[in-house]
C-alpha cells in the first residue's frame, strides 16, 4: 500500500459566503469545466449544506481504460467559515484521496485550503503501478483546484496564488 499526502491552496478574492455561493452554484461550476468533455455535475444543497459531486474522463493516456474520477465535495458549517469533506476515487481502481477543504475568511477575502491523502491499495501489482496511478489522480486532484481558483478570479476580477506541495 502506497500513501501520498499533499496541500493544495489559493487566495480569493471574494468573501466566504460569496465563494461558497460560487463554489456550490451549478451553473457556476458547469462553466469552469466547459472546455473538458465527458463531464457530469450534480450539486445538492440543503438547508445548511450541500453536496457538489462532478464525475469526469481521465486525461488522455488512460481513456482506452474507460477510468473516471469522481470528485465528491460535502459542504457544511464550521467554526472556521466552511468545511468540506472531500473524496476522489478512480473508479473502478483501489485508488481513493480523502481530505478536508476549509474556506475561511482572510484580509483580502478569503482562503480556500485543502489537506489531502492519497491512498493506494494494489495487491499483487508492482509499486510503479501504484505511483503511476497515484500520480495522474494528484494531477486530476491539481486541477480542479486550477479550475476553481481561476473560474473565482476572473468572476471576481482580482488576484489569486496556488501552491502544492507534495509529501
Amino acid at each position: 500500500m502506497a500513501n501520498y499526502a499533499f496541500t493544495e491552496f489559493c487566495e480569493l478574492p471574494a468573501s466566504v459566503d460569496d465563494a461558497y455561493a460560487q463554489l456550490t452554484d451549478l451553473e457556476f461550476i458547469q462553466h469552469s469545466y466547459q472546455q473538458r468533455e465527458g463531464v457530469v455535475i450534480n450539486v445538492q444543497p440543503g438547508k445548511t449544506d450541500c453536496s457538489v459531486i462532478v464525475t469526469r474522463p481521465v486525461g488522455p493516456q488512460l481513456i482506452g481504460l474507460g477510468l473516471q474520477l469522481r470528485l465528491e465535495q460535502h459542504w457544511h458549517e464550521s467554526n472556521k467559515g466552511k468545511t468540506a469533506d472531500i473524496a476522489y476515487k478512480l473508479l473502478g481502481t483501489p485508488i481513493q484521496i480523502n481530505g478536508a477543504m476549509q474556506l475561511s475568511a482572510s484580509a483580502t477575502g478569503s482562503t480556500l485550503s485543502a489537506l489531502l491523502n492519497v491512498r493506494v491499495a494494489l495487491p499483487f501489482v508492482g509499486s510503479a503501478l501504484a505511483r503511476k496511478l497515484a500520480g495522474i489522480a494528484q494531477e486530476k486532484v491539481a486541477a480542479d483546484f486550477a479550475y476553481q481558483r481561476d473560474a473565482l478570479a476572473a468572476a471576481n476580477s482580482g488576484l489569486v496564488s496556488s501552491t502544492a506541495v507534495k509529501s
